[in-house]
């Protein structure tokens, strides 16, 4: 109990270090694993759909594997299974995914992802995507019940890290487009010098969710 309640204040610690929402997501899979799980998967909703932008496993192996799964489609069940907790807001338990997948896919059977954990990640009341703890078949592993509560403590501040990272990052580009239009010159209106200053200001308080 005590290992895994020294997670969370890793994680605390982690979170809010970068401002790039993949690093972050990238980073908190590498302390998770193997720790907590065999294998650690962060899928964001984005406008186009769920999109993996990390995925750690126990070993070189395994990461390499999943590394050629990344940009693969989702199969269909476990997108269903990742909608169901970003909809209800409600952690998802899998005793066995790869039976639950049901799939034919070679890679994802070699992989062998057995007992799985699905958090939503979690700001503001909204889901903004899921991350996905496993065990692999081969370590024979399993989770315990605390482990439910760690994913879904977990889910919140990563979902509340990603949030403020592309705060940050629409709050940046804001200030990339206004600089560019200040260096077209003021219209010019007789009797009157003009000229234009802008200064950045930062995002209000109220903007930004805490870690």
């Amino acid at each position: 109990m005590n290992l895994r309640l020294s997670l969370l204040a890793e994680v605390g610690q982690l979170v809010g270090k970068s401002l790039d929402a993949d690093q972050t997501a990238h980073e908190l899979a590498r302390v998770l694993v193997p720790a907590l799980a065999d294998s650690c998967l962060v899928v964001v909703m984005e406008p186009a759909g769920l999109r993996r932008v990390a995925w750690v496993a126990v070993d070189a192996e395994s990461t390499a594997l999943a590394d050629s799964l990344r940009d693969a489609p989702i199969p269909s069940r476990a997108r269903m299974l990742a909608e169901a907790a970003m909809a209800t807001g409600q952690v998802q338990y899998v005793p066995d995914l790869l039976s639950h997948l049901n799939t034919e896919d070679a890679e994802f059977e070699r992989l062998g992802l057995r007992p799985t954990i699905v958090a939503p990640l979690m700001a503001r009341g909204e889901a903004i995507g899921v991350l996905a703890l496993s065990m692999l078949a081969r370590t024979g592993r399993e989770f315990v019940d605390l482990d439910k509560s760690i994913a879904e403590e977990l889910g919140s501040m990563l979902g509340l890290a990603i949030t403020n990272a592309r705060l940050f990052s629409a709050l940046a580009d804001r200030d990339r487009q206004l600089r560019l239009a200040m260096r077209t010159a003021p219209v010019r209106v007789f009797g009157l010098d003009l000229g234009l200053r802008y200064t950045m200001t930062a995002l209000n308080a109220h903007d930004l969710a805490p870690l």
